[in-house]
């Protein structure tokens, strides 16, 4: 049966080989299958894991064993020639039943269908619509996604009656609160770790004479130079072009204006000077194509791309090193 930790209690990740870890927060609940209930645990290097409370007992433990289990071993697979050649045979065609597939193996296959059916709408959504309705005295959560193939798939999940829906808004506060508190640990400081990378780059290059961060840029900055981008900050969209000059720094200007200073780092790029001269801004590629700053204040997206910014279509920019 799971326990109901509090704060500060000392527990043992069971997939990293029962590492100690402590209890950061704990979302209220009543039921031990209550699906929005979460605990968050951190390790001793400062890295967090939030797990749902209905499965915690195969994350967590609250003593290590005498002898931990082991993780198990990679079995190979056995593929064996025309297995299923029995099954859709001349002969076993005739008069198959329901019954009859059940019973040769055939209903493993149907799941494998439906799998393939289910794969149809496999991807990232292009749109998500989350509300609730109300039918009698109980609240229900519909979820509807949309694919970019034009599919959709809806969802209905209970929530229960007027105080599950109110102590449900109160736990979703609570839980995603403790996650952002966790994050701002980590994006508070972006900006000061990309200063330091580039302080860490230029000591190699005074060592070497190779710039790090140069080499860096010219397996990353193809994207940026194969046609117009666009650059949007507070809802005004402007045209924004990059090209490397004569040194082979890259370079940006906002609808053909001057030219000022870019540095790629990959899947971080800072414009300097932005959006004007004293300020610098730091952006950041989505899995979807789209940069975006750390408030998402500031959007440059590549040409053509015209997608939500957590839906572009668009796969970022990819090192153009040859292996």
């Amino acid at each position: 049966m799971s326990m109901k930790h509090k704060v500060n209690a000392l527990l043992y990740y069971i997939p990293f080989d029962y590492q100690p870890c402590l209890v950061k927060h704990v979302t209220p609940y009543y039921e031990e299958g209550d699906a929005h209930a979460m605990i968050t645990v951190e390790f001793t290097d400062n890295d967090v894991r939030t797990i749902p409370v209905a499965i915690q007992d195969i994350y967590l433990a609250t003593e290590v064993p005498p002898t931990p289990k082991p993780r198990p071993e990679l079995q190979p697979v056995v593929r064996k020639q025309n297995i299923l050649q029995r099954i859709f045979s001349p002969a076993k065609k005739q008069g198959l039943k329901l019954s009859v597939m059940f019973n040769t193996g055939v209903y493993p296959v149907l799941l494998l269908l439906c799998s393939l059916s289910a794969q149809a709408q496999s991807g990232v959504p292009v749109s998500d619509t989350s509300y609730v309705t109300k039918q009698g005295s109980l609240f229900y959560e519909t979820k509807m996604s949309t694919y970019q193939d034009g599919s959709e798939i809806t969802t209905k999940t209970l929530i229960g009656d007027t105080l599950a829906l109110v102590q449900a808004a109160k736990d979703r506060l609570v839980s995603r609160a403790a996650t952002m508190s966790v994050d701002i640990r980590f994006v508070s400081t972006f900006r000061k770790s990309f200063t330091q990378l580039l302080r860490e780059s230029d000591a190699v290059l005074a060592l070497t004479g190779i710039d790090p961060q140069k080499a860096v840029q010219n397996e990353y900055s193809t994207a940026f130079l194969a046609g117009t981008w666009t650059i949007k900050r507070d809802g005004t969209n402007s045209d924004i072009t990059f090209a490397l000059n004569g040194q082979g720094a890259l370079r940006y200007a906002i609808n053909g204006g001057a030219t000022k200073q870019a540095i790629l780092i990959g899947q971080a790029l800072r414009l300097k000077n932005y959006p004007s001269n004293g300020s610098d801004v730091d952006l950041y590629a989505l899995p979807g194509g789209v940069w975006v700053d750390a408030t998402r204040a500031v959007v440059l997206r590549p040409p053509g791309n015209n997608n939500p910014v957590n839906r572009a279509a668009t796969a970022p920019p990819k090192s153009s090193k040859k292996g």
